[in-house]
Parts: structure tokens; sequence; C-alpha cells
């Protein structure tokens, strides 16, 4: 059920052929704060961070938690 919640982060991730976790590599990610964290070899833009951000609230964080099980 959790994964159905947040299809558009998991299709846009699809499209640059990416998962939940290389998002995390980008994204500097605490359940406080998230901030770009430029690293590896990734070329996000500015533009595509804000436009997974707009989806982001408290349950986002249950996908890292779901995908590590």
């Amino acid at each position: 059920m959790k994964k159905a919640k947040y299809p558009v982060i998991r299709e846009e991730l699809a499209k640059r052929g990416e998962t939940l976790k290389d998002l995390e590599k980008v994204l500097h990610i605490d359940k406080t704060n998230i901030g770009l964290r430029v690293r590896g070899e990734r070329d996000w833009t500015i533009g595509e961070v804000k436009d997974l951000c707009k989806y982001f609230d408290k349950d986002f964080w249950d996908l890292f938690e779901e995908e590590e099980k």
C-alpha cells in the first residue's frame, strides 16, 4: 500500500533508471531537513529536485524504511 502513495516519485526516478536509494545518495536526508547535497556522478538539476520535493511529507520517510526491508 505504501508504494502506491508515491507513484510519481517512483515514476520520475524510473525515467532516470534510478531508485529511492539513488535519490537518497544525492539528497541530504534526515527527518527535519531536506537539502541538496552534490556528490557522486549524478547530475540532478535543481528543477528536478524541486519537482520531487513537492511530493515529500511526513510519510515520505516510510519509503526509505520500506526499501531497506
